[in-house]
C-alpha cells in the first residue's frame, strides 16, 4: 500500500467494518468508505452447502434491497471516479460495477471466488458435513433472475449465468493450490499466496509462565471461546490468545498458563516461537501459519472455515475440533505438539511456497501492469 502511496496513486478502501481501519491504513493519504451492506439480512438457507446459497443469505434473496445498495456503491463509485477497483468478497460490489470503464479485478481466496462454470460444486463433502452427492441447486434459477433484474434497472449488461457476476479484468487468488476448494474446476488459475497479517502490537509477545510448548490462539467466533480456552489452558501449554469477541466477564478465572491479548499481533512476532496455531479455520491465519511451518488446530464454525480445515488435515498438517465440542481441543492440541509428523507437514508446506517472495509486492505490481494496459 505504502509504495502505491509513494508513486502518488489514491487509495481509496471501502470497507463494511470500519473499527480497526484506521490502525490497519493510519496514512492520512488512504481514503476509508463506508461499505453499502444490508443490516439484518433473513436467512433463507440455513444449512449452506454452496456458495449460490452465501449469495442468497447475504443480501441476494431481496432484488429491491439488492438494488438500492448497487445504487449506493455505484454512487461510491461515481464520487471516487476509480482507475481501478480490486474486489475482495464483494458480490453486490461487482454487480454494481458491470458496465462501467473502470479495470476491475478480484483479489480473495479461493472459496470466494468460483469457477467460471454453470454449476458449481457443492462443498459439503469437502468439509465433511455430507457424502458430497451431486445434487440440484433451486435457488439458482430466481437467484440469477433477481441480479438480472436489478442489472436491467440499472442499465447494466445481464448475466448468462451466476458465474458471470464473477468476471472481471483480471482474477487473483490469494491462496494456495492446496487450500483452493475449486482447485480441481478452473483453468490456468493465478494464484498468489496470502496477504492476510494480523496488525502489529508487540515485536516479542509475552507468553504465559508456568506452561510447555508455546501455542498461540487466533480466534473470530464467539460461541463457546470460553470453553474452548479452557480446553487449551488444560493442555498445559503456554497460550497466548487473541478472542476479539470474547466478554472476559465470562472467564471466571484465567489460568496462569492463558494469556489473552486486547488486540492482534503480528504474525510474525509469534512465528518464531510457537509450536502450534489455533483458529477457526479462517484463511488468512491457516495459510500464514502453513506458510511459517506450524500446524493447526481448527474449530470451525462456517461452511468457508470447515472446508479450510479440511483441506489442511488432507496435508496432514493439523487437526479439526467441532466447534460444539470444544472439551476435545485438550487431546488434539497434545496430539499436534506431541506428534511430530504434523510439523513436518507444515515445514513441507512451507518449503514448497519459499520461493514465492512477497506476495503484496506482486499484487501491486500487476494491478499497476492492468492500469497502465487499460491507459495505453
Amino acid at each position: 500500500m505504502s509504495s502505491w502511496l509513494t508513486a502518488g496513486h489514491q487509495v481509496s478502501l471501502a470497507l463494511r467494518n470500519l473499527r480497526w481501519a484506521q490502525m490497519v491504513y493510519p496514512e492520512p493519504a488512504v481514503t476509508l468508505c463506508q461499505a453499502p451492506f444490508q443490516h439484518g439480512v433473513p436467512v433463507t438457507h440455513p444449512r449452506v452447502t454452496r456458495l449460490s446459497q452465501i449469495l442468497d443469505n447475504t443480501g441476494f434473496q431481496d432484488a429491491d434491497a439488492l438494488l438500492a445498495r448497487c445504487r449506493a456503491w455505484r454512487a461510491l463509485y461515481d464520487s471516487l471516479d476509480p482507475d481501478l477497483v480490486l474486489f475482495d468478497h464483494a458480490p453486490t460490489a461487482l454487480l454494481a460495477a458491470r458496465g462501467r470503464s473502470f479495470a476491475t479485478a478480484t483479489l480473495s481466496n479461493g472459496f470466494f471466488i468460483p469457477p467460471h462454470t454453470r454449476r458449481w460444486p457443492d462443498l459439503a463433502g469437502q468439509a465433511g458435513l455430507a457424502d458430497g452427492r451431486d445434487v440440484d441447486h433451486p435457488e439458482v434459477p430466481p437467484l440469477l433472475a433477481r441480479a438480472n433484474a436489478v442489472a436491467q434497472a440499472l442499465g447494466a449488461p445481464t448475466l448468462d449465468t451466476i458465474a458471470d457476476l464473477y468476471r472481471v479484468d483480471q482474477e487473483w487468488l490469494r491462496t494456495y493450490p492446496e487450500l483452493d476448494p475449486y482447485a480441481g474446476e478452473r483453468r490456468a488459475p493465478d494464484y498468489v499466496g496470502t496477504l492476510d497479517r494480523p496488525l502489529a502490537i508487540e515485536t516479542e509477545p509475552r507468553w504465559p509462565a508456568g506452561g510447555g510448548d508455546k501455542v498461540f490462539a487466533y480466534l473470530s467466533e464467539p460461541t463457546s471461546p470460553p470453553q474452548l480456552l479452557g480446553a487449551l489452558a488444560r493442555t498445559g501449554c503456554s497460550v497466548l490468545a487473541y478472542a476479539p469477541p470474547l466478554d472476559r466477564r465470562r472467564i471466571r478465572a484465567v489460568p496462569d498458563n492463558l494469556r489473552l491479548l486486547d488486540r492482534p499481533v503480528h504474525f510474525a512476532a509469534i512465528e518464531q516461537h510457537a509450536a502450534a496455531v489455533i483458529c477457526n479455520g479462517t484463511h488468512g491465519t491457516l495459510a500464514s501459519a502453513l506458510c511459517a511451518g506450524k500446524p493447526l488446530l481448527s474449530v470451525p464454525f462456517t461452511l468457508e472455515q470447515s472446508v479450510h480445515a479440511a483441506r489442511v488435515a488432507e496435508l496432514g498438517a493439523g487437526l479439526t475440533v467441532s466447534g460444539r465440542a470444544p472439551a476435545d481441543a485438550t487431546g488434539a492440541l497434545r496430539r499436534l505438539v506431541t506428534e511430530p509428523r504434523f510439523t513436518e507437514a507444515a515445514h513441507r508446506f512451507a518449503q514448497r511456497y519459499r520461493g514465492w517472495g512477497d506476495s503484496t509486492t506482486t499484487v501491486l505490481e500487476r494491478a499497476d501492469r492492468l492500469l497502465c494496459a487499460r491507459s495505453g
